[in-house]
């Protein structure tokens, strides 16, 4: 039995990638363990032969004793802790002490640390591709996720673990896999519904300048295959597509950011939540105010290739036309009080 640790499994993310191992063929001779800080949703999780353990990836101790048990980790639950980070390489670690055998560690980070600093007055023409690691070597120490990519990829290279990063561009989407049919799943992205609140609370959709910055995007569902094929990949081709060149974005298709804030601004404008289906104009000063220090990542250009990932057999279909056609019924939800 092939033993799987699987963190933030009814979140966002991390339920759209245990879906995946619950639907894998090969299921039979997994053995899958997640760490969820709610009972009564880890209750609902046991239908699945899941192990279930109340805590967090913050509980220290609790969490690198999981690790050192493990075969397989599947980090969904948060990008930016190095804590948290630190505690699982520790656990993983003393698995390969106890084994002599370097257990999978698959990471998710995203495509946030390709950010530049447009503000949406430009389109960026820079492509960063996840098969070349030279480039991607390239970003700073100090871009978004970067700190804890360089962590996980170190261990890698010290040789205790197998090392596998998942970037997941702008997520859309209301997840319907088959995690998500016990209601215990958060049902939400980021970005989307950041811009919709924000939006709403002002009465209109909003564009922070020209809105001409461009992202990458993907559909929930097809992010949670993206998981179990690198995961196929780790345990069939061991010395293929990890570490330093162990980097895979979850990228769909890309959209301009003016086109989102016009489809919300309609949407509101539709729903009778907005002054004017056209999105009004934020400069610097205003969408700093309205976002505070994540505005950079709604006004910036963050434009790549999944040349990797698409290479494991990935292959999403869900296109920016979709994406945008989207956008009402993420309105809709957020207003019937969804989280």
């Amino acid at each position: 039995m092939v033993k799987i640790l699987l963190t933030g499994a009814t979140g966002y993310i991390g339920s759209s990638a245990l879906s995946a191992l619950v639907d894998h063929p090969e299921r039979s001779t997994f053995e899958i363990t997640t760490l969820v800080r709610d009972a009564q949703k880890g209750e609902k999780l046991k239908q699945f032969d899941i192990n279930v353990v109340i805590g967090s990836h913050l509980d220290g101790p609790l969490f690198e004793k999981l690790c050192s048990e493990t075969d397989v980790l599947v980090a969904c639950a948060d990008s930016d802790h190095p804590d948290a980070c630190q505690n699982a390489l520790n656990g993983l670690k003393k698995r390969f002490e106890a084994t002599g055998v370097a257990p999978i560690f698959i990471h998710t980070s995203g495509t946030g640390v390709l950010a530049d600093n447009a503000m949406g007055r430009s389109t960026g023409t820079f492509i960063w591709h996840d098969d070349d690691p030279d480039q991607i070597e390239t970003l700073e120490p100090t871009a978004l996720h970067r700190d804890i990519e360089l962590m996980v990829i170190d261990a890698d290279k010290a040789g205790y673990v197998r090392s596998y990063i998942i970037s997941p561009s702008t997520i859309w989407g209301l997840p319907t896999h088959t995690i998500s049919k016990t209601g215990v799943t958060h049902r939400h992205s980021h970005q989307m519904p950041l811009l919709i609140r924000a939006s709403l609370a002002h009465g209109n959709g909003v564009i922070i300048n020209e809105g001409k910055n461009i992202w990458d995007n993907v559909n929930v569902d097809e992010l949670g295959l993206l998981y179990s094929a690198v995961f196929d990949r780790a345990r069939k081709e061991p010395n293929v597509g990890r570490g330093r060149e162990g980097i895979y974005f979850g990228r769909g298709d890309e959209y301009v950011w003016a086109d989102l804030s016009k489809a919300v601004a309609q949407a509101l404008f539709d729903l009778g939540k907005g002054r004017s289906p056209v999105p009004e104009k934020l400069n610097d000063e205003e969408a700093t105010k309205m976002f505070g220090f994540v505005v950079r990542w709604l006004a910036c250009n963050s434009r790549s290739t999944a040349r990797r990932s698409l290479s494991t057999g990935w292959n999403p279909k869900r296109t920016t036309k979709e994406m945008l056609a989207f956008v009402k019924t993420e309105v809709e939800a957020i207003l019937a009080g969804e989280k």
